[in-house]
């Protein structure tokens, strides 16, 4: 089985992509391409309105 990924929101203007990914590797492959958001009392954290 093999490890894959593919864009799944359409090619268009928007606020959210979705990238779908699976298979045995996945978690590896997620880890390596993102990243936790910072934490509320962190000095990176800016709310967005």
């Amino acid at each position: 089985m093999s490890t894959i990924a593919a864009i799944s929101t359409p090619n268009a203007a928007g606020g959210i992509g979705i990238v779908k990914i699976s298979g045995p590797d996945a978690i590896a492959v997620a880890d390596s391409v993102l990243r936790a958001p910072a934490a509320k009392n962190s000095p990176n954290f800016q709310a967005i309105a």
